[in-house]
């Protein structure tokens, strides 16, 4: 459905996106990457919002270069800072933004309004101001607003962050189901976000494309690197704090996991990894998750 060939962005002498090449199919695509990877460049490149420097992105055939107001008409997009107008109500903001993206028919707009509402469990506050709104509420009507005019591709950066984690839950699960009908990319750097909805996924790091695959790809990546240790707090000095990915106080005794290709020490046992220590061995430590 989208194929990114050979992406570059640079401003002056600074490359944010290096050669970046990448299919994304229909369903919930994980972009994962510490903050500065190069995520919100890509995401608003493939919205049309920032010139490419080389390269392109081709979405069902249609050429970004070729005809980017083509390639608006498909995305939906929901940036990582969502400005609403606090002073509106729910169904009247997206009545708005419906205006604003060409739905003319009244009732053509106020149908798709209300189906909206109802898909992003938004009807019982639709009438309430959006100032009043949770940050999840706000979160989801930006899914909404988005989703005016059926976008066959639906992109939102560093969506959960500030969540609490029932609000965080509920918004991955709205995601997961309107992939069935569209690609979904979801940028961000919380592993946990890609780890429980998303088909395939991708990491980037310093704006250079690390993997492409699936979950299971990217734990692959700390097998037979992961390492449990308890040690005594004056033996701490042991381990380099680039290695040490979980840390758990028990008295005054320390429990390490650690990263490291070799046994760190005589007392370490093996243990299975888990997505953010392959996320964690990939990418050498600088992530932040």
């Amino acid at each position: 459905m989208i194929t990114i060939e050979n992406l570059t962005k640079r401003y002056r002498k600074a490359t944010v996106l290096n050669d970046l090449s990448l299919t994304i199919e229909k369903g919930l695509f994980g972009l994962l990457g510490p903050n500065g990877a190069g995520k919100t460049t890509l995401m608003r490149m493939i919205a049309t919002l920032l010139p490419l420097t080389s390269g392109n992105v081709v979405i069902d055939g249609v050429s970004l270069k070729e005809n980017p107001h083509a390639i608006r008409g498909k995305i939906g997009y929901l940036p990582q800072y969502f400005n609403i107008y606090p002073q509106l109500k729910g169904r009247e903001f997206l009545n708005y933004v419906a205006v604003m993206k060409g739905i003319n028919d009244k009732k053509e707009r106020m149908t798709e309004v209300s189906s909206l509402l109802k898909a992003v469990n938004l009807e019982n506050v639709a009438d309430r101001k959006l100032k009043t709104y949770s940050g999840g509420m706000k979160q989801r009507i930006g899914i909404a607003q988005a989703l005016i005019g059926n976008p066959e591709v639906l992109i939102v950066d560093e969506p959960t962050a500030g969540l609490d984690p029932e609000e965080r839950v509920r918004f991955r699960n709205l995601l997961s189901d309107i992939s069935t009908e569209r690609a979904v990319i979801l940028s961000t750097h919380i592993v946990a976000d890609i780890e429980s909805s998303c088909d395939q996924l991708a990491v980037l790091n310093k704006g250079q494309l690390m993997m492409t695959g699936n979950v299971t790809d990217l734990i692959d990546f700390a097998e037979g690197k992961m390492w449990e240790v308890t040690v005594h707090e004056r033996e701490k000095h042991l381990f380099k704090e680039e290695q040490i990915v979980a840390t758990r106080r028990a008295g005054s005794d320390l429990y390490f996991k650690i990263l490291s290709e070799e046994k760190p020490s005589e007392h370490a046992t093996p243990t299975n990894p888990t997505l953010e220590d392959g996320y964690m061995a990939l990418i050498g430590g600088q992530g932040h998750v």
